[in-house]
């Protein structure tokens, strides 16, 4: 079991080596909107936030919203948390100290700005790569205490360029088709992809067929486990995703729950309960 685990916990320092080459429907109403149900004891509860604002063109983690941030994570007991926009080291420390759940481990990307990703993990064991100069993407291992390892993908994909979406995308998806062994995978963050072809989006995309094409690259792949449950961010923009592998996960419930912003957050978290096959 321990050289399993060694040889498990290496997979994504071998992902971070790959970066240098790789260069369900669900019954809630969108209209009443999802809540997240009472956590089931098998469950893996995941969950995806940009917790920044939009003031002054976009800015990261207030201070004003922390205290909601930190009660919202503490309510769901998430076992992993994907966070975009976090101001800095310090801020998530201080946050996962605020949520208090047992032995809440954390990681942060590395950049020269002060709107970074964030994770945050219950207990088991967490390491973290970040691709090379590039503090929007990042490919974690972790074991859940008593659960399989799985690995992961961790992304915040520019809010302006369809082009430098797709390339992030695709790279973060082949990163995760890239393991040496199959793992259970999972690819979660602020995607800034909307795709709701009946409203009018020429406003928010430069290139709508480049935006579908990423869109499939990853559900030829893997579930998009809250699709058809609402939009995430304003203005009634579905641009946060959870991905999971079909063949090892089974989808019990996922949404983005409303109603938890704060100060001049303009994202919802998503939430998703799935669990081993």
């Amino acid at each position: 079991m321990a050289g399993r685990d060694c040889l498990a916990e290496g997979a994504v320092f071998l992902l971070a080596a790959l970066f240098a080459l790789i260069g369900f429907g669900f019954d809630d109403d969108e209209e009443n909107g999802y809540t997240p149900p009472p956590r089931q004891p098998d469950s893996l509860r995941v969950v995806t936030w940009n917790v920044g604002g939009s003031g002054g063109g976009g800015r990261p983690l207030s201070e004003e919203a922390m205290p909601t941030v930190a009660s919202t994570i503490r309510h769901l007991e998430p076992d992993l948390v994907f966070l975009q926009e976090v101001a800095s080291r310090e801020q998530l420390e201080r946050l996962a100290g605020r949520i208090g759940l047992d032995e809440m481990q954390s990681r942060i990307s590395q950049g020269d700005d002060d709107r970074l990703l964030g994770v945050l993990a219950r207990r088991g064991r967490l390491r973290v790569s970040q691709w090379p100069g590039d503090p929007r993407t990042m490919a974690l291992f972790y074991r859940p205490e008593g659960k399989r390892p799985l690995i992961a993908a961790a992304l915040h994909a520019d809010a302006f360029s369809a082009r430098q979406r797709n390339q992030a995308i695709g790279r973060a998806v082949d990163l995760l088709d890239s393991a040496s062994r199959p793992f259970p995978r999972i690819l979660a963050g602020d995607l800034n992809l909307d795709l709701d072809l009946d409203k009018r989006r020429d406003l928010f995309t430069d290139n709508e067929h480049l935006d579908v094409e990423s869109y499939n690259y990853i559900t030829e792949r893997l579930a998009d486990v809250a699709v058809g449950t609402g939009s995430t961010a304003e203005p009634d923009r579905r641009l946060d995703y959870i991905f999971a592998s079909r063949e090892d996960f089974e989808i019990l419930s996922a949404g983005p729950w409303k109603g938890r912003r704060a100060a001049d957050m303009d994202h919802d978290p998503v939430v998703a309960d799935l669990r081993y096959r």
